[in-house]
């Protein structure tokens, strides 16, 4: 896997010693490391997250959520947030009528409607499987948004989950300079990976597409009530730097449509 460790961001303060220094030799000083800074953005941009990396944990993965109603074959993708716990309360709704204010999870498909949430993480292990319906549903979230939401819901999680995962200072800074120590975390890349890795490259492949704020569509197609079971996740004032390495990692999504 390509490195992807990230250069921290911040107030860096360039000292020069006393003594005379040659015009050139200071041009060269300051001037190369903002070259290999370029150089460093330009080449993680153009290489984004790679797919199918082999990574030291097994995680159980939520992907593909397929069922039966109204005489349809249904699968739902459920891509990390992307109002994906929502969706869930929606097909419980329609199956066994569950209460909309309960969270569902997992568990309760196992226990409730035994075979309908397939756990594989990437869209290549159950592409076949999702062909196969008669609907086929994909919800979808800007690139950045979906990145930072990730790392915000899995880095600062209540239960503090991944407290241990911390090298450094707790913020986008580090993690981004340690991204690659980060994504070891199975729960860290099913947040933050890219829409694509979810939903495959092309969006003419499903029958319905929503951006993930649409996702009631889904509970009107169901029946469902709707609801949010989720608090929005505090959104930080990125640099034009930072941006621009997210979207670097983000890169396949915006050449396949999953974005804005």
């Amino acid at each position: 896997m390509p490195p992807r460790a990230l250069e921290p961001i911040g107030n860096t303060v360039f000292t020069l010693a006393t003594f005379d220094v040659p015009p050139t030799v200071s041009a060269l000083l300051i001037g190369l490391p903002i070259l290999f800074l370029l150089m460093w953005v330009l080449a993680h941009y153009a290489v984004g997250i790679p797919h199918k990396t082999v990574f030291a944990d097994i995680s159980i993965y939520m992907a593909l959520i397929k069922f039966e109603y109204n005489n349809q074959l249904w699968g739902i993708v459920r891509n990390q947030k992307c109002a994906s716990t929502s969706v869930l309360s929606y097909v419980a709704q329609a199956l066994w009528n569950a209460d909309p204010e309960e969270i569902q999870a997992h568990n309760t498909f196992k226990v409730r409607a035994p075979g309908v949430y397939i756990k594989k993480e990437y869209f290549e292990e159950y592409c076949d499987e999702l062909a196969e319906c008669d609907i086929r549903i994909a919800l979808w979230r800007d690139p950045v948004d979906k990145f930072v939401s990730g790392f915000y819901h899995t880095m600062f999680a209540p239960t503090k989950a991944q407290d241990s995962l911390w090298r450094g200072e707790r913020n986008i800074v580090e993690f981004l300079h340690n991204f690659n120590h980060y994504m070891t975390s199975a729960t860290v890349r099913e947040h933050c990976e890219t829409n694509t890795a979810r939903l495959g490259s092309d969006k003419n492949f499903y029958t319905h597409v929503f951006e993930y704020t649409k996702s009631s569509a889904i509970a009107d197609m169901l029946g469902a009530k709707t609801v949010n079971h989720r608090a929005t996740d505090p959104k930080p004032t990125l640099t034009s730097v930072q941006t621009q390495l997210i979207k670097g990692l983000m890169r396949e999504d915006y050449n396949n449509g999953w974005c804005k």
